[in-house]
């Protein structure tokens, strides 16, 4: 007979969780710890609530356990009370009906003695975010705006703005704006101030009561509530009322609000230019002496480059800048009189040379590396040409439309997506700057060409996370193949490169290809190359292979599921190896290159995956005029500078014109 276990060693350890057993047993023991009033019951029930949060964290529905966690939060202990409120807020949104068991506990613990226990109860019930609950926020944010804690009246302050978000309505009939107003008015404590300055951006539309905060005699609290100015004038479209704010702001003569007000008044004119006129008559009066902190004098600075056409003594106040240039500590403020001088030189030619030359003998034998750089970079455009380096640091500029602060994160991903580009130095995805002409045919499709910074525009990450298990190709790519699967490829999966396989990813119609002459076997790599020459890798073309005589069909369709048979059922036709060449190396650090280029030759990318240094691919290609299809495997190996080809083909007696045509396409990339 086995040996009886021990009841300790049933319960599974909060590092393994056991699932349902594990759920059942946790409910029990909660049940057991309701109301007791054992020395050691607060010990067992903190024990019980650490092992939920583990199975929680582990990913196991706790959800069945909801009503005996409430039954147990009637306990004094703030770490019990912290995991409690941990656990409700996780589940309250994806189990609303539940969510009102906690009301009343919450409530109860907005009036505890502890302001701790009050703060974390009010927090914690501002984050249910359920709809249906808002009637019972009104109260305890009231009572929390007026609680002798000022740690209860931060929390409090923070909530009337989930409030709002939540319900608009519910927080203007509450006249929760015209509390948090006296909060700011009478309320000594910074740390309220802060997170309710923040708050009256998104509640108030009454720019008297953020502008009367500027004179605070609380730095912080000043410096807060004219960025938050800010923030609305650039929110809004009508700006008139607010730019003459701005504009008395610079009126106070007190240096950390003029510093704050320039920056603001900088952002203002590159999203609304047409204000340069009266912002420009204000700023002109201004003391470069009297601006201490950096940003502020970079951005005075960037405005008398900027308009130093419209400002009479912009090259001399200038000059007087770049004399003082070894007592300015800033590298920004240095960087920033670069360039301002530079654009200064090309409005006003004779007024500002010698000050140029000055400048840039300062920058070439400064010690900050980018400063040095950058005086170097504009020597050497000058040196060049002129009219270059005038295209290059003073082209027409357009106003800025979003600020990259104010970006989706939708927006966001997709720039990190093509990191190493140009897309993190102009901020935007490439299709947003680059001409429809000199887009790749899989990267950017002709849907995204109409798209905007709109986050409405924005396809959302969701829309392919769902079974997509492809890891090489860009938020773009999948996006665009994604568009294109939907309008009727078929989502089975793929069994031999399951692992691989997305449906998302298979389109039911090849993109549009650029041009490609078969005629002769001759195939265009420019643009491969012309990347490469214009970094200086200097690339030397590998040695060009016999001429294929296969014609490709230019746009294929190959489902997913007829791709699965046909690799099932096709005898392998031919296997090779090739090898990897430096420059072939380089370019799969971004394995998209490899799809795009074999894209631009009629081969479809189905799938890819893989890490670094194993990548796998998987094409396909349709002889032109003929339902024949040729299913090619590519696995690369990039430490070995290896990679190992197999083809299958319909039509047999092509497989080998259409291997010379696929090593000739990889030949062109770095393999061969």
């Amino acid at each position: 007979m086995a040996p009886t276990v021990p009841s300790a060693a049933k319960s599974a350890s909060p590092s393994q969780p056991s699932g349902k057993s594990e759920v059942a047993d946790l409910k029990q023991q909660l049940r057991q710890l309701a109301g007791s009033r054992a020395p050691d019951a607060d010990d067992q029930r903190r024990d019980v609530f650490k092992r939920v949060i583990s199975c929680m964290t582990a990913g196991i529905d706790v959800s069945a356990a909801f009503g005996e966690m409430v039954l147990c939060s009637a306990t004094s202990d703030v770490v019990t009370k912290k995991m409690c409120y941990l656990y409700v807020g996780s589940h309250a949104r994806a189990h609303p009906d539940l969510a009102l068991l906690t009301i009343n506990f919450l409530q109860r613990d907005c009036r505890d003695q502890d302001p701790t226990i009050r703060g974390l109860a009010l927090r914690s019930l501002c984050s249910l975010r359920v709809p249906n609950l808002v009637e019972y926020l009104v109260t305890p944010l009231t009572t929390g705006l007026k609680d002798p804690s000022a740690y209860v009246r931060t929390i409090a302050a923070v909530g009337a703005a989930k409030l709002y978000h939540i319900s608009a309505t519910a927080c203007i009939d509450a006249d929760l704006p015209a509390s948090l107003k006296a909060l700011m008015l009478s309320d000594p404590d910074a740390q309220v101030k802060y997170p309710g300055t923040n708050c009256l951006v998104k509640l108030c539309s009454n720019l008297t009561e953020l502008c009367e905060y500027a004179g605070n005699v609380d730095v912080p609290i000043a410096r807060e509530s004219i960025r938050a100015v800010g923030k609305i004038a650039l929110q809004q479209y009508d700006v008139n009322a607010i730019v003459d704010r701005l504009l008395q702001f610079l009126e106070m003569d007190k240096d950390y609000v003029t510093a704050e007000t320039l920056v603001l008044v900088k952002d203002l004119l590159r999203k609304y230019p047409q204000w340069s006129h009266d912002c420009i008559a204000v700023v002109g009066n201004i003391s470069s002496k009297n601006i201490q902190e950096p940003k502020g004098k970079a951005a005075l600075i960037w405005m008398l480059g900027e308009y130093s056409q419209d400002m009479h003594d912009a090259p001399y106040i200038l000059e007087s800048l770049v004399e003082n240039w070894d007592e300015e500590h800033s590298p920004e403020v240095r960087l920033h009189l670069l360039t301002a001088v530079m654009k200064c030189f090309f409005k006003r030619p004779p007024e500002t040379q010698k000050a140029l030359g000055d400048t840039l003998a300062a920058g070439l034998s400064d010690t900050h590396q980018d400063v040095h750089d950058r005086a170097l970079f504009y020597y050497r455009l000058l040196q060049y040409s002129p009219n270059v380096a005038e295209r290059v640091v003073n082209p027409p500029k357009q106003a800025v439309s979003v600020f990259a602060d104010t970006q989706s994160s939708e927006i966001k991903d997709r720039i990190f997506d093509e990191f190493n580009s140009l897309s993190v130095v102009y901020q935007k995805p490439s299709y947003m700057f680059t001409d429809k002409e000199h887009r790749g045919p899989f990267e950017y499709s002709e849907d995204l060409t109409g798209l905007t910074e709109d986050p409405e525009n924005v396809i959302s990450a969701q829309r392919y996370q769902e079974n997509d298990n492809d890891l090489l190709l860009s938020t773009s790519d999948k996006e665009d193949n994604g568009t294109r699967a939907s309008n009727g490829s078929s989502t089975s999966t793929y069994n031999a490169p399951s692992d691989l396989i997305s449906p998302s990813l298979i389109s039911s119609q090849a993109p549009a290809e650029t041009s490609l002459v078969n005629t002769g076997g001759t195939y265009s790599s420019q643009s491969n190359f012309s990347l490469d020459d214009l970094l200086g890798l200097s690339v030397t073309e590998a040695p060009a292979l016999p001429q294929p005589t296969l014609a490709l069909n230019s746009k294929p369709v190959l489902d997913p599921g007829t791709f699965q048979r046909k690799w099932g059922q096709l005898a392998l036709a031919l296997s090779q190896e090739c090898s990897l060449s430096p420059q072939g190396a380089v370019a799969l650090m971004n394995p998209q290159s490899l799809i795009r280029h074999m894209q631009s030759n009629h081969i479809q990318c189905i799938a890819s995956g893989g890490q670094p240094p194993n990548y796998k691919f998987f094409f396909y290609a349709q002889k032109d005029g003929a339902a024949a299809f040729f299913l090619v495997e590519c696995i690369v190996n990039t430490a070995s500078a290896k990679a190992q080809l197999k083809i299958k083909a319909d039509d047999g007696t092509a497989a080998e014109a259409f291997s010379s045509l696929f090593q000739s396409a990889l030949s062109k990339f770095g393999l061969s």
